[in-house]
């Protein structure tokens, strides 16, 4: 759908990650479990989802208006402004920093933890790869349309969600000492580079204006994160 890259709704998607960040799994076990809880279902919902009308569609069977706008909406949210926020809980909640994940009384290397991560893990796995091929299929491609988010293609938009997941792999999982604010300012600054160039010199959108202005916003990214480094 157009408006899930909407400015509005990346507001909203900026919103969803600082709350992410604010209930972090240290500072609030608590409430960060029930974050995580809600990020759980909403993935196991999607993933369920989206299996059902796979199911249907490859047994010719009759599929259901409504689980067909539901996997819409739910594949638009998904693969764009909730990505973040719900890979990131599921990361923090696969991580365990103390010995004691979340106040729980279950221990890091013990084979309750265990099990907990291996499930959020290949739920978390699945949810990314759907993304992905939503990212890749899900594409208004019609060189006359009047939607500004119809695309040429969704190559880019896929490589996005590969690296905002590695990039959330190294803040929630990774040991904090290796993920400094040199690293991701490097990071950011290729990234505004990256985005500016294939804006530029190979159009994502079919209109030029909507290519122009991300590619402006890599050159913003580019310069805020020079602005970090050297800071």
């Amino acid at each position: 759908m157009p408006w899930s890259r909407a400015p509005g709704v990346g507001t909203v998607s900026s919103s969803l990650s600082f709350l992410t960040r604010a209930i972090s799994a240290n500072e609030n076990p608590a409430a960060f479990l029930s974050l995580l809880v809600i990020a759980f279902l909403w993935v196991v919902s999607y993933l369920g989802l989206a299996y059902s009308v796979a199911a249907r569609f490859s047994g010719d069977e009759p599929q259901s208006e409504l689980a067909l706008r539901a996997l819409r909406v739910m594949t638009s949210l998904s693969s764009g402004p909730l990505y973040i926020p719900t890979s990131t809980v599921l990361l923090q909640g696969i991580a365990c920093q103390n010995n004691d994940w979340l106040n729980t009384g279950l221990e890091c290397s013990g084979p309750g933890h265990g099990i907990i991560a291996f499930i959020l893990s290949i739920n978390l796995l699945g949810f990314s790869l759907l993304a992905v091929f939503a990212s890749l299929i899900w594409v208004d491609r019609s060189p006359a349309s009047l939607n500004w988010g119809a695309r040429q293609h969704g190559r880019y938009d896929a490589s996005m969600i590969v690296i905002k997941l590695m990039l959330g792999f190294c803040y929630a999982v990774l040991n904090q000492q290796l993920v400094g604010t040199v690293f991701m300012a490097i990071v950011l600054m290729a990234l505004g580079i990256a985005q500016a160039y294939v804006y530029a010199f190979a159009p994502v959108f079919v209109q030029r204006d909507i290519n122009a202005m991300y590619s402006g916003g890599g050159c913003v990214l580019f310069y805020a994160a020079l602005c970090l480094l050297i800071a």
